[in-house]
């Protein structure tokens, strides 16, 4: 028997700190079952898959093409668009300088005209020339006439009595030279006798003669003002065998200032379509130019060697020119209509829509339309000497003028394209890359939701083969680090149950360290809880 008083032996009792450490470990378990539940009543957990899922590599791509798509159209357009502003302002540019150096041209022959009228208006104003003498007269004009011949055609005077002395001078054939013929013209009251001559003045043959001429009111004449030793004046256009002339008068007097006739030089127009003909070869690409008279609209000149510029009568023989209207809608001419011109006809329209004249165009540049599609860029350009008022027209063809332009855009356009391929090609090569260096990971995760730690492989090898990519890499890293933790924590908290259900007691010291691992290791379980749930 036991005494009553004796002292029951003590019941052996856990260790305080195993026992510590187990108490912690049930609440830290029992806070997130109850987190775990109060979670579960709130929201699902299971994280809800979206309907479409794209790759990385296919987000990648999609941006750079994007990316791409509006870069590089935008680099073509302001590209393409500066070319073809900088090539349609040289084109205006050429236009300007050819139409500023046929006016130089043209402009050459009228002051040579208006030169040698002044300075045989000195000479009868200083006496060197006398009405008495005339055919010592001429012996001075027809130096000057030989000397000046590729510029003017004429050296004249008529008296007020209606008398014509002179020399004229041309080419029967303006393609050459050597048909250069020479005409004496001389008139005693109304006898009036042309001679064909040669170059040393030596009279060939009579070619032409009347009887009861009277050229005082010739139009040379009537336009000058008798009574102004200034006036210049110039005789609108005019045909005369088949050609457009222009003539340049002055009034002449004696010393005393007494007025005895005029003194004329004449322009052969003619040489205007060789001029601006000339002019257009220079330009590799198609260009017209013509010449108008300002104020009556009539053509004068032509780089066309197929437009016919005169109206005729039934014989051929040349009327008048054609004026702009007429050659714009074929019509006008005494035996048959105008002939059309396409661009002439555009101009035409465009001067109508503006409700402007040919007289009223000053110095510009505009772009005109035919009826067949062509799109002519025409620049005007205004001829202003005392009375004569001119209007220059130089057309050329902008798709010409833009032909390099647009084959070149063509290309830069390819080149874009190639370039936006390119693009394509590296960023799936990029995205490869990086996808690569992921999967090993995504894989890993995957089975980490699916199975214990346990069955995760924890070598170096398990994430694949290190990315050259920084972000990339350190993913691997910490995900291999994370791995090997959480497993370790989960061997240690295991063999940690395995104890405190009889197995192997681990002593007091490896027990708090597996504890103290497994609080590290739910510390992201605690603060989820806390995050959704709340401390309780």
């Amino acid at each position: 028997m036991i005494s009553p008083t004796a002292t029951p032996s003590p019941v052996p009792q856990p260790s305080s700190r195993k026992l510590s450490a187990v108490n912690v470990l049930s609440k830290l378990r029992a806070r997130a079952r109850r987190a775990s539940s109060i979670t579960s009543s709130n929201r699902s957990t299971t994280l809800k898959r979206p309907k479409l899922m794209c790759p990385f590599g296919l987000v990648l791509v999609g941006f750079m093409v994007a990316l791409a798509a509006l870069v590089a159209p935008l680099s073509w357009y302001f590209t393409n668009a500066a070319g073809t502003n900088t090539s349609m302002l040289f084109a205006g540019q050429l236009q300007s300088s050819l139409l500023d150096h046929a006016v130089s041209d043209i402009l050459t022959h009228i002051d040579t005209a208006e030169r040698l009228s002044g300075l045989q208006q000195k000479n009868w104003m200083q006496g060197n020339f006398q009405m008495a003498d005339k055919p010592a007269v001429m012996r001075q004009l027809l130096p000057r006439l030989l000397y000046n011949y590729d510029l003017v055609v004429s050296q004249t005077f008529t008296t007020s009595a209606g008398e014509l002395w002179g020399f004229y001078s041309s080419l029967s054939d303006s393609r050459n030279a050597s048909s250069r013929f020479y005409t004496r013209w001389e008139q005693y009251g109304g006898s009036y006798t042309q001679y064909s001559m040669d170059a040393d003045g030596n009279n060939l043959a009579i070619t032409d003669s009347a009887t009861n001429a009277d050229n005082s009111q010739g139009a040379w004449v009537t336009i000058v003002n008798s009574t102004d030793p200034t006036s210049i004046a110039w005789v609108p256009v005019y045909v005369w065998y088949n050609v457009a002339w222009i003539t340049n008068s002055r009034p002449i007097y004696t010393p005393q200032g007494t007025y005895i006739g005029v003194c004329s030089t004449d322009l052969e127009l003619g040489f205007l379509n060789h001029l601006l003909y000339t002019r257009t070869k220079v330009v590799s690409r198609p260009t017209v130019m013509y010449a108008f008279e300002a104020q009556t609209e009539y053509i004068v000149g032509t780089s066309s060697l197929t437009l016919d510029i005169f109206s005729r009568d039934s014989t051929g023989q040349a009327q008048l020119p054609y004026t702009m209207k007429e050659l714009a809608t074929a019509t006008g001419g005494t035996t048959a209509s105008a002939p059309s011109d396409s661009i002439i006809a555009a101009l035409y329209k465009e001067l109508q829509t503006r409700n402007l004249s040919l007289a009223q165009v000053t110095n510009s540049s505009m772009q005109v339309k035919t009826t067949s599609g062509t799109v002519w860029m025409v620049t005007v350009a205004t001829l202003q000497w005392h009375s004569v008022q001119w209007v220059m027209v130089q057309a050329m063809d902008q798709q010409q003028v833009l032909g390099e332009i647009t084959v070149g855009s063509q290309t830069t356009l390819g080149a874009v394209l190639g370039l936006l391929a390119g693009c394509v090609l590296i960023t799936l090569l990029f995205s490869l890359t990086f996808t690569q260096s992921l999967a090993q990971v995504t894989k890993q995760l995957h089975t980490i939701v699916d199975s214990e730690f346990a069955t995760i492989d924890l070598t170096a090898e398990s994430v694949g083969r290190p990315s050259l990519i920084r972000e990339s890499f350190r993913i691997q890293e910490a995900f291999l680090v994370m791995v090997r933790a959480f497993g370790k924590a989960s061997n240690d908290n295991r063999a940690l149950r395995l104890s405190s259900h009889g197995g192997t007691q681990p002593s007091s010291v490896a027990a708090s360290k597996a504890v103290g691992k497994e609080l590290v290791a739910q510390q992201p379980l605690i603060k989820a809880s806390a995050a959704l749930g709340g401390s309780k």
